[in-house]
């Protein structure tokens, strides 16, 4: 959803917290509690702009049936130094 003002940004965060209002009661229903809450900033604009990484680095699109065991490790170790959070093994 591309925005153009403050106003938009505000009535596309109202329905995102409608959204989770409704599914985390869904959840609630089904005996699943909540441990620990994430952000993910999604771009909608497929341009990436250009960086200076490191040798063997590179920017892609997460690959589904591919990336999601470096994606979870990758999560885990941001969690890993919360005293409050378990971390899967």
């Amino acid at each position: 959803m591309e925005t153009n003002s403050l106003g938009e940004v505000i009535a596309a965060a109202s329905l995102m917290i409608t959204e989770y209002q409704t599914l985390r009661a869904h959840m609630e229903r089904l005996s699943f509690a909540v441990e620990r809450y994430s952000f993910l900033f999604v771009r909608e604009s497929p341009e990436v702009p250009e960086y200076d990484l490191q040798k063997d680095y590179e920017i892609r699109a997460f690959r589904a049936g591919m990336d999601e065991g470096i994606w979870c490790d990758v999560r885990n170790a941001g969690f890993a130094r919360r005293h409050d959070v378990p971390v899967p093994s």
